[in-house]
């Protein structure tokens, strides 16, 4: 399957382009390999985490904001919908009984990762959608804490509520001018990473296992997370074996244009 059949026309095309655009700046244009860049971790004291749902933050960022807390800076994560969905792997709870073991599980998982705060937008799980109510939400949420680094869902992601959690972070971008760098991580879809974070991955599997209502006995989201992980690290550093996070570098401009250009 190429790259080609996992996106609508439309938004191929928007991607590849966008990504022409991108090679076009390097001073090299034509390298033999595209590494993305190790960071020890991104720059920032204040970080923000925009996660459709609880788990999307410890899948595709958590070891980072390990990082993040170690090194002194507050993180925040926001939860845009309520977790209202997955009751088969809940034990048959459901409904407002399921929001809240969602909500415990989310902060569990936050604490294991050095997580400061979390906000919980509630959202309908699965009908997400990029309205003036969801970007109002969001553009508050971004006044009060003033972030300077945001990790965002990508627009690529095969899961509507990633994509659209992205759009709305896009849309409150776009309202004012704002000095932050995006960060997009990767969940359902690979993205077109430019930079890569080396990580504690047993810590990470040890928050992941805390949203026991989301896994049964095979845990395939800790196989998910660990296959990624290694894979990740041992294509951004050839002949290594060291897990790494994978994240699409952009600032606020250039996330606000990478998102318009594939949605």
């Amino acid at each position: 399957m190429g790259l080609r059949s996992l996106f609508s026309r439309s938004a191929y095309r928007g991607m590849a382009s966008w990504v022409r655009s991108q090679r076009a700046r390097l001073t090299e244009p034509d390298p033999l390999f595209e590494l993305p860049e190790l960071l020890e971790k991104p720059d920032g004291t204040r970080v923000m985490v925009v996660a459709p749902h609880a788990d999307d933050e410890t899948l595709g960022c958590g070891g980072t904001l390990v990082k993040h807390h170690l090194a002194g800076a507050r993180v925040t994560v926001v939860f845009m919908t309520d977790g209202g969905k997955g009751e088969e792997l809940a034990g048959g709870v459901r409904g407002r009984a399921l929001v809240g073991l969602r909500e415990r599980e989310a902060q569990a998982a936050a604490a294991a990762l050095g997580v400061d705060e979390c906000i919980f937008l509630r959202n309908p799980d699965g009908s997400l959608r990029c309205t003036a109510r969801t970007v109002e939400q969001l553009d508050g949420v971004l006044d009060t804490l003033r972030p300077d680094i945001i990790y965002a869902p990508s627009p690529l992601d095969t899961h509507r509520d990633h994509r659209q959690a992205c759009a709305i972070l896009a849309a409150a971008l776009g309202k004012a001018v704002r000095a932050v760098e995006v960060y997009v991580y990767e969940v359902w879809a690979p993205i077109p990473a430019n930079c890569a974070v080396g990580i504690d991955l047993e810590r990470k599997v040890r928050a992941i296992r805390l949203y026991r209502g989301q896994m049964d006995e095979r845990e395939l989201y800790v196989a998910a997370a660990t296959t990624l992980a290694r894979y990740r690290g041992i294509s951004c550093l050839p002949g290594q074996d060291v897990p790494v996070e994978c994240f699409l570098r952009l600032n606020r401009s250039d996330f606000v244009e990478f998102v318009k250009s594939v949605t």
